[in-house]
């Protein structure tokens, strides 16, 4: 008499394929049975288990893997952004060869480069102003004679340049070359002053002994208050 075959039970699912889901392709697990339950008779031949011996599943409930990024390509580099002197161009590149994923490191290094374009044009300069030279000395308005103690004063001058200007540059705001003041000498006149507050005392020189003598100073500040 013939014994038909029947089914084992199924073993435990094995482990996953990978312990995350990477890209493109899921992992999966699979589990076994065998026809020994009992197996089919050969003598005389029994019928075999119907379906199959394996069962395979995709692991849907892991996490999925991080991605590191990649870089794309460097974009051809922007136009010279200027229309004389050097500019810099600028080539781009970004972090999308993959992008990064569910956690994984963004692209090493700069998305940003330069290159500096000439133009071969000279960029206008713009004239800048030197700093005022020295007061001239005070001069009598006429005759250019010296001023000796005048009240009523003479003049003076001081001059400045305008530097730097080249390859149609603008010239200097303004158009003061010279200035021009009212001026006074001092020297030899004759001033009404004021008394300053006294300095304090100095030391006893010397420390000790009948001839010792200590010394103060006050200041005569003259009037200046005839002149401008």
């Amino acid at each position: 008499m013939s014994v038909d075959g029947f089914w084992s039970g199924w073993s435990s699912w094995s482990d996953c394929s990978s312990s995350c889901i990477p890209a493109g392709r899921a992992p999966t697990r699979s589990r076994h049975r065998s026809c020994s339950n009992p197996a089919p008779s050969t003598s005389p031949p029994g019928r075999g288990c119907h379906g199959d011996a394996r069962a395979t599943e995709i692991c849907s409930h892991l996490p999925h893997c991080p991605v590191n990024g990649g870089w794309g390509s460097w974009s051809p580099f922007s136009s010279c952004p200027v229309t004389c002197g050097v500019g810099l161009q600028v080539s781009l590149r970004r972090c999308d060869s993959p992008a990064p994923k569910h956690g994984g490191q963004s692209c090493p290094g700069e998305g940003r480069r330069t290159s500096v374009c000439r133009t071969n044009v000279h960029c206008p300069v713009d004239g800048t102003w030197s700093e005022w030279s020295p007061w001239k000395p005070c001069k009598f308005p006429f005759g250019a004679r010296e001023i000796r103690c005048l009240n009523r004063g003479g003049s003076q001058t001081r001059e400045r340049q305008c530097l730097h200007r080249a390859h149609n540059g603008s010239i200097c705001n303004g158009d003061a070359l010279t200035e021009r003041r009212v001026c006074y000498d001092v020297s030899r006149c004759h001033l009404k002053g004021s008394w300053e507050g006294w300095e304090p005392w100095s030391l006893c020189t010397p420390a000790c002994g009948g001839n010792s003598r200590r010394f103060r100073k006050r200041r005569c500040t003259p009037d200046y208050s005839g002149y401008r």
